[in-house]
This record gives C-alpha cells, structure tokens and sequence, in this order.
C-alpha cells in the first residue's frame, strides 16, 4: 500500500518580536513546507523526498494532496505543535498520537480533531526524551523541526526507537547546524542545528540501521538556514 502527500503549507510572515509567528508549522519549532511526503508498505521513506523551509517567507500558500491506497500503519509525531502534519497524515493512516510538551497546543489540536471527525488523532501533553506512548506500538516516528528543542537529543532518538515495532522508521526533519544565535531567544532553541555525523552517530546509538542524512533545503533569504532530512529503520 502506499501514501502520497503532496503538500505546499502556509508558511509565516518575517521574523518579529518573540518569534511567536514561528510555532505550529510541521512540529510546532519551525515554519516549513513540504513536498513529496512518501509512505510505502508500512512505513518505509525514501531516500531524497523533498523538503522545502520557509521560515522567513512572505508568500503564504495552500495546502494540496494527492493520496494514494491508504497505508495500515502507526505514527507517532513528536514535537507536533498544533498538529497540522499530523492531521493530514490521520487522514491517510491508521491511527495518529500527536505528542508536544504545551498544552494550550495540544488542547488546540484536540479540539481541532474533534471538530473535523479524525478519531484516529490522538494528541498528548509530553516530552520528546520521554512520550508518553507504549513501547513497540508504531510503525513510524516523525520528529519535524522538533530535535532541537530536546535537551538531549540522542535520548529522544532512543525514546523513538523504544516506541517503534521492529522494522519501523524514523524520520527527522531540522536545521543542519548553523551560526543563527538568535534562534535561542527567537524560538527558544537549545540546539544550533545539527552536525550530520552527530545525527548518525546518535541513530546508530538508539540501535537504527540503513541510516540515510541528506541536505534537502537552503533558505534564500538570510540568514540562509539549511534543511536535513534524516531517516533510520529499528
């Protein structure tokens, strides 16, 4: 079975004051828009799907899907803010449990839910080192622009893998590592990005295999923030 998301997501306005404009987008960390989100037997990505960010964008743009044979699988996304990936995944899979550590976001995106019939969303107040979701209960974990927000990164990697059946795939969505400081106080970042042989040696760590990082965005505007999309299988 397979599932197709073609998507083009409203993306924010430029960065004022607090940055709040930023929360909620793919993750609830980052406003990004993605193309080309590929799901195949179970929960299986390929190597170069494409990933466009667009964090300092001004264009605003809507949402388009194109679906095929609905896929019988679990995901879990942590860090989903107000759960706009994670609607349109329930939409197309068997079960969803949107995890974010705000509860006026999970409270939002509940409501959400209800209000559009999705009973297979779930939305749950936690922490990305520490879901409250079962172990060996998903198919597929999504980590959208949501890493570095974690105090320690290669915990939430071994939490992902804790929650994950055997042969299930993680997928990871942030920034490659960058000199943005700002982001700190902007967006309440504790990471710069992340240093690709960083990432590999953590999913190694967390027990994944057939890890595959690639650079899939460049921001043109400044300060230029690049995009890696990271995927590994338990």
């Amino acid at each position: 079975m397979r599932l197709q998301v073609d998507v083009n997501l409203p993306r924010t306005g430029p960065i004022i004051g607090n940055g709040a404009t930023r929360t909620g987008f793919l993750g609830g960390a980052s406003c990004a828009a993605a193309r080309g989100l590929m799901i195949w037997d179970g929960a299986t990505l390929p190597p170069r799907a494409a990933f466009r960010s667009g964090r300092g964008s001004r264009r605003r743009g809507s949402a388009t899907r194109r679906f095929g044979d609905v896929p019988a699988i679990d995901v879990a996304d942590l860090g989903s803010g107000e759960g706009l990936l994670a609607e349109l995944l329930a939409r197309r899979c068997r079960t969803v449990i949107a995890v974010d550590n705000s509860e006026k976001m999970v409270q939002f995106g509940a409501k959400k839910a209800r209000q559009n019939g999705l009973t297979n969303l779930e939305f749950r107040l936690g922490d990305l080192q520490n879901p409250p979701i079962p172990s060996s209960s998903v198919d597929l974990v999504i980590l959208s622009q949501a890493l570095h927000h974690a105090e320690e990164p290669s915990l939430a990697l071994q939490a992902a893998a804790r929650i994950l059946r055997p042969g299930g795939r993680v997928m990871i969505l942030d920034l490659v590592k960058h000199r943005f400081v700002q982001a700190r106080e902007l967006y309440g970042d504790r990471w710069l990005g992340f240093a690709e042989s960083d990432l590999h040696r953590w999913l190694e760590s967390a027990g994944f295999f057939g890890i595959e990082i690639t650079k899939v965005a460049r921001e043109e505007q400044e300060p230029c923030l690049e995009t890696l999309l990271a995927v590994g299988t338990k």
